[in-house]
């Protein structure tokens, strides 16, 4: 499945989806990301080093998880929001009918500060949705895993939707942005320290633009 940075959380849905309707026992979703295969490396002007320059915090990664039916716990909630009104402001657009070939669309384009400006716009919308049908605050979450541009983007989405700081699990420092592998690569860092009982809210932010929430309970 391909949907930017919400893909692996699609996948684990859709995975979701087949084993609640008996389509199958067990699922493995996996993805692996080398998005810095779409930097520029030498900008011909600064006016394109401008427009990639979103593009200068990937990173390269992968993370896989495996999906089985359980008695207690689990996948508690799912929401997404679509806003393809504002799928111009960034992304990489070569590799469909668009752009079926070609060089110059296989690199990453897009405005930082306008992507930044759209989240704030439409973010909270789906989180407020989440908390009002779960009935579940801030403090229910051992870890809010959220996908992560830069650390200024992560602290904004804090400032923002009021989630503790303590509650996140930052890795954009040191691995950049690492696409749909954000959520997965931070689930494996708290994964051992986790009890029954523990819930953990999944937020992962696309572009094109698309948000997700997913809520798990550990087993």
């Amino acid at each position: 499945m391909t949907n930017a940075c919400n893909s692996f959380v699609n996948g684990i849905d859709l995975a979701r989806t087949m084993i609640l309707a008996g389509r199958a026992h067990r699922a493995l979703v996996v993805t692996g990301e080398t998005p810095s295969r779409a930097v520029r490396r030498r900008p011909a002007d600064l006016d394109q080093f401008r427009d990639g320059f979103a593009g200068y915090t990937f990173g390269d990664a992968g993370a896989a998880v495996v999906l089985q039916a359980v008695e207690r716990g689990g996948i508690l909630d799912v929401d997404t929001s679509t806003h393809s009104e504002h799928w111009g402001v960034g992304g990489i657009f070569g590799g469909g009918s668009r752009h079926p070939r070609g060089d110059e669309h296989t690199y990453f384009r897009g405005d930082g500060k306008e992507l930044r400006e759209v989240f704030e716009k439409v973010g909270t919308s789906v989180l407020d949705r989440m908390r009002t049908r779960t009935g579940l605050d801030w403090t229910d979450f051992r870890h809010v895993l959220v996908h992560q541009v830069t650390v200024p983007y992560l602290e904004r989405f804090a400032e923002m939707t009021g989630v503790p700081e303590d509650r996140l699990v930052v890795t954009v420092p040191e691995l950049g942005n690492v696409a749909s592998a954000s959520l997965g690569v931070q689930l494996d860092r708290v994964h051992d320290g986790l009890r029954p009982g523990d819930k953990l809210l999944f937020v992962g932010l696309g572009g094109g633009i698309s948000i997700m929430t997913m809520v798990w309970e550990h087993a």
